[in-house]
């Protein structure tokens, strides 16, 4: 059999999705919320499967069932990864989601999942409330998410229109309190002078504040030395000024430790409550 030949595991392993809804759902709710699943399956995949993992590693619609909105979505593997311990990798996936929503309705403490914690994102986040979307917009409704092989059921989460609009805000609360990374281009920043070398190819010793970033003095480096001459070959005082820049910026631990000044926009007096 040829190496890319798609083959479906012996026991197969049905994550179904039942969205029992009371009023006719908008298609984009309806799509929003499988595709939220499928990215979170490709990313619990890449944290979890290891070597075993490939780009194709995808849940797919097997069928769609009436009686409620019922989708079953099944995972294919390679022939190769057929070695991998495949099958429990959509029970493990169903069960974060549900600890996901477990803690978001209360029921969790924060140290039941803090493995869960490390190292997510605002996307993350947003896709989780992606997921529950439907029921939240939709009162009296329910999404119930299982992971099951025949008539054996592994994992199973229900969640209300009640619960759905609880995790919502929970969500909200929990990406409000992940800082925005600042390392990257940041445009139209306000910056004013700590210390300066006045000569034009000294770096050592230059530091400004971008107080939006940072409220602390940060080393600062040029793109140019045009760009550096636009600031202190004037007659006026630079460390009377504020200037507005593209700055490029490096955070280590969370915190700027080096502002590399890309373009130098404008810049306008400093009132002398500002010193």
């Amino acid at each position: 059999m040829a190496s890319g030949q798609r083959v479906e595991l012996l026991e197969e392993i049905v994550f179904t999705y039942e969205f029992k809804n009371r009023r006719p759902i908008e298609l984009l709710d309806l799509t929003g919320s499988l595709l939220a699943i499928g990215e979170q399956y490709r990313s619990f995949m890449r944290r979890t499967a290891g070597v075993y993992f490939e780009d194709d590693y995808r849940l797919y619609v097997r069928q769609v069932r009436t009686g409620s909105i019922i989708a079953d979505l099944v995972s294919f593997a390679t022939q190769t990864q057929m070695l991998a311990p495949f099958a429990p990798f959509i029970i493990q996936f169903t069960k974060e989601l549900s600890d996901w929503f477990e803690f978001f309705k209360g029921v969790k403490d924060a140290r039941d999942i803090k493995q869960l914690l490390v190292g997510t994102t605002k996307k993350d986040l947003q896709q989780v409330s992606q997921i529950v979307e439907p029921a939240a917009k939709d009162s009296g409704s329910a999404i119930n998410l299982t992971a099951h092989s025949g008539g054996v059921i592994y994992v199973q989460t229900l969640v209300s229109s009640v619960e759905a609009n609880a995790i919502q805000n929970g969500l909200r609360r929990q990406m409000d309190a992940i800082p925005v990374p600042l390392t990257g281009i940041q445009q139209d920043q306000v910056l004013y002078w700590y210390q300066m070398r006045a000569d034009h190819t000294a770096e050592a010793g230059d530091k400004a504040v971008i107080e939006r970033l940072s409220k602390r003095p940060v080393k600062v480096i040029f793109s140019s030395d045009a760009v550096k001459r636009e600031m202190i070959d004037k007659p006026d005082n630079p460390f009377r000024k504020l200037y507005v820049v593209d700055v490029d910026v490096t955070e280590v631990g969370g915190k700027p430790v080096l502002y590399r000044i890309l373009n130098v926009k404008t810049e306008f007096d400093r009132d002398d409550d500002d010193e």
